[in-house]
Parts: C-alpha cells; structure tokens; sequence
C-alpha cells in the first residue's frame, strides 16, 4: 500500500475521515482526482481500499465525497456529488443502486518453506444467515490464485446452496512454491466468510 501511495500523481484534493463503524475504526484518505480511497484498520491493523462498481460490476471509485458521524443519531452520513446525503448502513442491500461486491486478496505465502507444495484441498468456512422478512439471494461467491504475478486462476464458484452449507471444500489446485489467494462476492444476501483453511503435501524440494 505505502507503494501505491507513493505513485498517486495529485494528492492536493485529499480529504480524510475517521470512520468508526461497527466492528471497524477506520482512518480513511480519500483522493478524488487518482479515484482511489484507501483505509488502514486500526483494529486489525490492515490497509484496505472503499470502491464502487458500475452497473456491470465493474470497479469505479468509491461514491461519497464527505463523511459525517451524527452522535444524537448514531448516524454514518456521507456527502454524494449530486448534492444527496448517504447513510452508511449494515442494513444497506445496494450502493446506491449499484450491486455490492467486496473483494479480498492475500500476500503470497509459502507455508514457511520454498519447497513445491502440492495443495490437496482448500476448506472455505463460510456462514448464511437468512434474514427475517428478506428473501434471501444467492451470492456470487468466487475463489481465484495465482503462484506469480502474472495471470490469475480460472474462477471458481463457490455454492452455498440452499443447506446453508457453513463448509465448502475445493479439491487438488495443484503444485506451487508460493501463492496469493483471492475471495470476491457480490449480490445484497447475509453471509460471513469466517475463515479458509488449505491442506498441503510438502515436496523434498
């Protein structure tokens, strides 16, 4: 992230908040002109980024241009460029309209040696609630990796089902020395992913 900062080309509009939010206590920066705004957890102590997407499901910068905590309310508000207020909401099941969607990506990890690993499964925990009075959605749950930085695996589907399924499990992905692994989901439905657990044979070298 300190790279990504550093490369950003106008940084005289930023602005920043402190969001704390929930589980979350969040210091924000945002930058208007790069269409970038990135967060550092001070809970987790892990930067992260806010974005959009378009109706395609495709990334765009993150919608509000202010924020504002109302302590009477207990209210998240944040300033839109058409001039509307916002509220930031556990509640919400679209971002303005636009489809949710969330994403999130690993370093590359080795297991604590170099040697080629065979990876013979990979567990997701994964949690659905059924709120009451909400019919609930499908997600779109997908799981990618990629061993260098080049071109990432083929997506694939993770199904919760109507079972509720809280385990999901995808078999043999395969040698690597080294990998990233990534998680997006999209669609407005109530589910926790709580964990991901991958079971390796190490290699003699």
């Amino acid at each position: 992230m300190a790279k990504d900062i550093a490369n950003l080309a106008v940084t005289s509009d930023c602005w920043g908040a402190r969001i704390k939010f929930q589980t979350w206590d969040l210091l924000a920066w945002s930058f208007p002109t790069e269409k970038r705004t990135i967060y550092y957890d001070r809970v987790t102590q892990k930067w992260g980024e806010f974005r959009g997407t378009d109706a395609n499901g495709e990334w765009i910068a993150w919608l509000p241009t202010s924020y504002l905590f109302w302590p009477d309310k207990n209210l998240h508000l944040v300033g839109l460029s058409d001039g509307t207020i916002g509220l930031l909401t556990m509640d919400a099941t679209t971002d303005k309209g636009l489809p949710l969607k969330g994403l999130a990506r690993t370093g590359f990890n080795d297991a604590g040696t170099f040697n080629r690993k065979t990876c013979q499964r990979v567990d997701f925990q994964l949690r659905r609630d059924q709120a009451v009075g909400i019919a609930p959605t499908d997600p779109r749950v997908e799981y990618r990796y990629r061993d260098t930085l080049g071109t990432w695996s083929p997506a694939d589907s993770l199904a919760l089902g109507g079972s509720y399924q809280p385990v999901v499990t995808k078999w043999a992905k395969g040698q690597f020395r080294q990998r990233q692994h990534e998680i997006s989901f999209t669609n407005a439905s109530d589910f926790v992913l709580s964990g991901a657990t991958q079971t390796l044979e190490t290699m003699e070298s």
